[in-house]
């Protein structure tokens, strides 16, 4: 029987209240946190919410502007009801106990250039920031399902238990990959500027007038703590574990 007039209306109405309401996607994006030329993500005072200007970003360059872009376009969702999080891993390094990670990216290019050139940066001051990646993919799944509803960003970063470019250089010798120490206008030279070198393409990270990949310092207290609470804590790098990052990248024909 058909329902007419006023009383079909509210029918109708009383019809779409009923029915269940559409789940809000839900928007978790991976940013990153790398500072310098590469990727200025994360601003180095503050906290973990902190952002940069447009104009902080878009004068770190091209990738990190890209960064940015997505994370704004994200919060802006998230003005709208979306539930959001935000995650920005640092620089993201091998698996801690099994040792393979992405070979191009810029730990292992630097790994595989100081083994070829026999030279490793002598640079006591700065650290390379190696976050295992099984580190970063646990504590993401442990963050995402302990607050699905999202609303917070985590730095997922290891700096302060990475080793500088010098104790990582003596690392490497000490497993059976001869390195000796230069400064950096000799390391550019024999590392990073020679045809066939893995740095080659990122010359743009080490310019002649000085080192353009710096880390750090990143805030990431409160995701540390949320971890500890949920069991999730990162390893140190030490030096068994880069003979194993060293060994992984022997396996796969790249030493």
């Amino acid at each position: 029987m058909a329902r007419s007039g006023r009383r079909g209306r509210c029918w109708d109405e009383r019809t779409k209240l009923a029915r269940p309401a559409r789940p809000r996607p839900r928007l978790h994006p991976l940013a990153s946190a790398r500072s310098g030329r590469a990727s200025p993500r994360a601003p180095a005072e503050g906290d973990e919410q902190s952002q940069l200007s447009f104009e902080e970003a878009r004068a770190g360059g091209g990738y990190g502007l890209t960064k940015w872009v997505a994370e704004h376009l994200v919060r802006r969702a998230g003005e709208r009801g979306h539930p959001i999080a935000v995650y920005r891993p640092a620089m993201i390094a091998g698996h801690s106990r099994r040792g393979p990670g992405n070979p191009d990216d810029y730990v292992n290019r630097y790994l595989r250039a100081c083994a070829r050139s026999g030279r490793f940066l002598d640079a006591s001051t700065e650290r390379l920031d190696m976050t295992p990646v099984d580190f970063v993919a646990e504590g993401i799944v442990a963050l995402f399902c302990s607050e699905p509803e999202g609303g917070a960003t985590h730095h997922l970063t290891n700096l302060d238990q990475s080793m500088t470019y010098a104790e990582l250089g003596r690392a490497m010798d000490r497993a059976g990959f001869p390195c000796a120490p230069s400064d950096y206008a000799a390391f550019r030279a024999a590392a990073v500027r020679p045809l066939g070198s893995p740095l080659r393409p990122l010359t743009a990270y080490f310019p002649e007038s000085g080192f353009g990949l710096p880390m750090g310092p990143w805030p990431s207290a409160r995701t540390r703590a949320a971890l500890s609470r949920l069991g999730v804590t990162c390893p140190s790098i030490d030096e068994p574990l880069m003979a194993t990052y060293l060994q992984a990248l022997v396996r796969r024909g790249l030493l």
